[in-house]
């Protein structure tokens, strides 16, 4: 796809965030970030800054973090994911929005887990 749309086209930014949700399948987890971050700029680029497929792709950047147990990191991904659906109408109603505010709970409280047990 890149050869023949170009480097920056949303077409191939679809396609690396499906190679991204692939490789945090299979715990690539590192390899899952690049793709999300390459297909994040381009939409950020083609798109704009705050689209739903930026929340989206911060979304699932935030489940990376969350699946790396970089609880903080994935927080702050959604919190990002969270402004820019506000931005954008989205509801605290929407699926989408809903499934964001309750990975992040689930880290919260992992994260104090975490710090409880360090203590």
């Amino acid at each position: 796809r890149e050869l023949i749309l170009g480097k920056e086209n949303v077409e191939v930014a679809s396609t690396l965030f499906a190679l991204g949700v692939v490789h945090d399948k299979i715990a690539d987890y590192t390899q899952a970030l690049e793709f999300y971050s390459t297909a994040l700029k381009i939409r950020q680029s083609q798109l704009c800054d705050k689209c739903i497929e930026a929340a989206e792709t911060l979304a699932n950047i935030g489940i990376v973090y969350g699946n790396m147990g970089q609880f903080d990191n994935g927080i702050k991904q959604w919190e990002k994911s969270l402004l820019i659906f506000k931005q954008c109408g989205i509801g605290s109603e929407d699926p989408a929005v809903i499934v964001v505010q309750e990975n992040m709970n689930v880290a919260k409280e992992l994260a104090a887990a975490n710090v409880h047990q360090g203590l």
